[in-house]
């Protein structure tokens, strides 16, 4: 499959890639949470900033797979 569609159209995945950044960080939040209520704010911070951005990759993959899968259906 060629992903050249057209010049904008990757742009839509930006706004998935933050939508699955932002539930990452939830989840992430969540965790941090359950496991040890007293670690500080600017400690969670750190470590969701450093969580995205490893993961970053994974939700670019995936972002632009959820995209695409919006307006190009799948052919046997």
């Amino acid at each position: 499959f060629k992903y050249e569609i057209e010049p904008g159209f990757w742009y839509g995945a930006m706004y998935v890639s933050y939508a699955l950044a932002i539930i990452f960080s939830i989840l992430i939040y969540m965790l941090l949470v359950n496991i040890n209520n007293d670690i500080e704010v600017f400690n969670q911070f750190l470590i969701i900033s450093i969580s995205i951005l490893l993961i970053s990759p994974v939700n670019y993959f995936y972002s632009r797979i959820i995209w695409i899968n919006f307006f190009v259906k799948y052919q046997k």
